[in-house]
């Protein structure tokens, strides 16, 4: 097995390890070129794919973006989950020892490419069984390992089961209401971006809650939204837009990437009619999930409660971090001598 550090700009490369992604079952829309091509060019991180190769066949991919907080200490980011992306990590093929062996490889890697560099990643909720394998107790040292978990709803359900067994009573009354009170839902590509970020900036204003710079959703847009694989939903009363969200659909699965509420808007059932939108969406496109994406009970608990009101199913995914015993003296000595950078904080903290 050998790695090798793929830039973009190789275009007959990155062709083949969409291919990769698109047949691996580990993979989501965050480790796709197009969309890490977004968030390298708009937020200027240093971006590159680790690929795992035997007899020059493709068996592992793991996005890496690259940022530096200040000089001798580093951090590999799959995801760089400040810019809103979701799930990352390194996806390999074969049955879980094997998947374990090239993700351990993968990562090993990218904690090579910087002396003091250290590696944090999320798993997809489909691609957590090498991170057992891996590290199946944090020891504090070169592995560690943190649950998360988030909500899925099970599209192989009809709508009808999904609607009276998955879908909590009073989430069916709020959907009823917003249909009664002539609530209505709108949805597009690029041309509904407009009406969503001025709902973003309301609620920032409302809740202090920071989105990113509208350049970012417009590309993600472009991107994906001719090949239907992303939708701006948005609620409607009486000729204005009362909340919306972007919402993905990659392969098998269907995600809630991000929503937004505008100020001083009564809970008419907008958002619960736009998710009971979602889930016709999921069920027509043949989705086998739809991915709420994320549940923090604790940080984010009427969040949670929201989602879980859609579904019981819970699934875990895993924080994962790495670094050298090496790399932590290095960032210990990068620390006591030399003054960081605010932004690479940021990107510490996310």
């Amino acid at each position: 097995m050998k790695i090798e550090k793929v830039d973009l700009r190789v275009a007959s490369e990155t062709k083949n390890i969409d291919m990769f992604l698109e047949n691996n079952p580990g993979s989501s829309i965050f480790h796709t070129s197009d969309w890490n091509k977004v968030v390298t060019e708009v937020f200027n991180t240093d971006f590159f794919y680790l690929v795992a190769k035997e007899n020059d066949n493709i068996i592992g991919v793991m996005p890496c973006h690259l940022v530096t907080q200040c000089h001798c200490h580093h951090i590999c980011y799959c995801p760089p989950r400040i810019y809103e992306v979701s799930y990352g990590g390194p996806v390999a093929e074969g049955d879980n020892q094997r998947q374990a062996n090239i993700c351990r490889k993968l990562v090993s890697a990218a904690g090579k490419t910087k002396l003091g560099i250290a590696v944090s990643l999320f798993n997809s909720p489909e691609n957590t069984s090498w991170t057992e394998e891996v590290c199946p107790q944090s020891n504090g040292n070169t592995w560690d390992r943190k649950a998360f978990e988030t909500a899925y709803v099970d599209m192989s359900m009809s709508l009808e089961d999904i609607w009276t067994k998955s879908i909590n009573s009073k989430k069916r009354n709020m959907i009823r209401k917003a249909q009664k009170n002539q609530v209505t839902v709108e949805f597009g590509g690029l041309e509904k971006l407009d009406a969503y970020y001025s709902i973003m900036q309301q609620m920032t204003e409302q809740t202090g809650v920071k989105f990113q710079i509208k350049e970012y959703y417009r590309r993600i847009m472009e991107a994906f939204a001719h090949k239907d694989m992303a939708r701006i939903y948005l609620s409607k009363y009486m000729g204005k837009y009362l909340s919306g969200g972007i919402f993905l659909k990659y392969k098998q699965i269907c995600y809630h990437w991000h929503g937004a509420t505008g100020s001083g808007i009564r809970n008419m059932g907008q958002g619960e009619l736009i998710q009971w939108h979602i889930i016709q969406w999921a069920k027509e496109s043949g989705c086998r999930w739809y991915d709420l994406v994320g549940v923090e009970r604790e940080k984010m608990p009427t969040l949670a409660r929201f989602k879980m009101s859609f579904t019981k199913n819970l699934v875990p995914f895993h924080r994962v971090r790495y670094r050298r015993l090496v790399d932590a003296l290095a960032r210990k000595v990068s620390h006591a001598v030399l003054p960081s950078d605010n932004h690479m904080n940021k990107l510490k903290r996310a």
